[in-house]
C-alpha cells in the first residue's frame, strides 16, 4: 500500500464500500463514551457544527441531536454516499465533498468542529493543512474536539505484547521480537511518530506534542482525555488477564 494511503482519495473511496468491516469505528468502540459525555457540555441547539473527515458518519446522529445544523465533510465520495445512505434522513445534516488539506474549505464558519482520526496522514504538509483549515473554519470562542492516535498507547501495547510472550514461556530475547510486525518505515517517519496500522503509515501523537500544536494554533486547551478501547482492537483473542489500563486515542478539547 502506498505511503500516503491514510489520506489517499482512491483508497478511501474503496474503503467506503466495506468501511464497517475494514476501518476501526471510534464511535462504536469508545468504552466509556468519553466523546459523547464531553460533547454534550459544548453543544447547543443554536450552534452549528462540522464533522471534519466524517467517513461513513458514525458521529452524525450524535451531532444532529445536539446542534442546530451539521456539515458532514469528507474527501471520499464513496464514504459520503455511504454516510448519506445511512443518515440522510437527519434533516439538519448536509453532506459536502471537500479536500481538508486544500488552502480553504468552501463552507461557512462553525461553532464546533469534531475531527476524529482525520489528521493522521504521514505527510506533515497535509497534516498542517488540515489543522490550518480547522483553525480557519472555527468561529472565535468556538470549540474543537480533536481525536488522534496515541503514540504512548502504541508503546504500552508493545509492552503488553512482550509481557504476553514472556507469560507464554518465551525467553526475553525472543519475547521482544516475537509477533511484532516488521516495519518498512524510514527513520524520518519514525521520529515523527509515524506507525504502521495494517501496513498503512499513520501519524500518532504524544500528549505534550498535542499541547504544543494547540498553542501554535492559538487554541486554549480545555481538556486532554483518553478515549479507551478494548484490547481486541490491538490483538486477536487477547488473554483474560489483559485488562486495564486499556489502549487509547487522545481527545483534545480546545477553544479558539
Amino acid at each position: 500500500m502506498p505511503e500516503e494511503s491514510s489520506m489517499d482519495k482512491s483508497y478511501w473511496n474503496r474503503m467506503g464500500k466495506n468501511y464497517r468491516d475494514e476501518i476501526f469505528s471510534v464511535s462504536e468502540s469508545d468504552k466509556c463514551k468519553v466523546i459523547e459525555k464531553h460533547l454534550k457540555k459544548f453543544s447547543g441547539r443554536n450552534k452549528i457544527a462540522a464533522d471534519f473527515g466524517c467517513g461513513i458518519g458514525g458521529f452524525l446522529p450524535m451531532l444532529s441531536e445536539n446542534f442546530k445544523k451539521v456539515y458532514a465533510i469528507d474527501f471520499s465520495l464513496s464514504c459520503l454516499h455511504k454516510a448519506k445512505s445511512l443518515y440522510g434522513h437527519l434533516d439538519n445534516v448536509s453532506f459536502h465533498c471537500a479536500d481538508l488539506t486544500a488552502p480553504k474549505v468552501p463552507l461557512p464558519k462553525v461553532d464546533f468542529i469534531l475531527c476524529v482520526n482525520a489528521v493522521i496522514t504521514s505527510s506533515l504538509t497535509k497534516r498542517t493543512g488540515i489543522l490550518k483549515n480547522i483553525a480557519a473554519q472555527l468561529k472565535k470562542d468556538g470549540h474543537l474536539f480533536l481525536v488522534v492516535p496515541s503514540l504512548e498507547s502504541i508503546l504500552f501495547a508493545n509492552f503488553r505484547l512482550i509481557d504476553w510472550n514472556l507469560r507464554d514461556g518465551m525467553l526475553p530475547a525472543a519475547a521482544v521480537v516475537g509477533d511484532f510486525d516488521k516495519s518498512t518505515l524510514s527513520p524520518v517517519q519514525v521520529h515523527q511518530g509515524i506507525i504502521e496500522i495494517d501496513h498503512v503509515p499513520t501519524k500518532h501523537y504524544l500528549k505534550e506534542e498535542l499541547t504544543a500544536i494547540m498553542e501554535d494554533l492559538n487554541f486554549k486547551i480545555r481538556l486532554i482525555a483518553k478515549v479507551e478501547y478494548g484490547w481486541d482492537v490491538e490483538f486477536n483473542s487477547p488473554p483474560a488477564w489483559m485488562k486495564a489500563p486499556y489502549p487509547w486515542d487522545w481527545l483534545v478539547v480546545a477553544k479558539k
